[in-house]
């Protein structure tokens, strides 16, 4: 199942603290968001490198201002 429109995630990441981070759904071959539900777990970028994180599914605020996209791994 895909969207239209980029899905916002909220990603928690290992890191001490309290909010998770904002990134965009990865992309579809046919340039759709792909869904992505809470509990996933996904690797993102982070600054230099890449991280595992898990999908979070509250309505706290992210810590990012300009959601990053991450790849799709299958």
């Amino acid at each position: 199942m895909s969207y239209d429109q980029p899905q916002r995630l909220k990603v928690l990441l290992a890191l001490p603290v309290a909010q998770p981070f904002d990134y965009l759904a990865p992309l579809t071959e046919d340039g759709k968001a792909l869904l992505c539900r809470p509990g996933a777990i996904v690797r993102v970028p982070f600054g230099r490198q890449s991280r595992l994180g898990v999908i979070w599914d509250d309505d706290a605020p992210g810590l990012m201002r300009k959601p990053r996209p991450f790849p799709m791994i299958g």
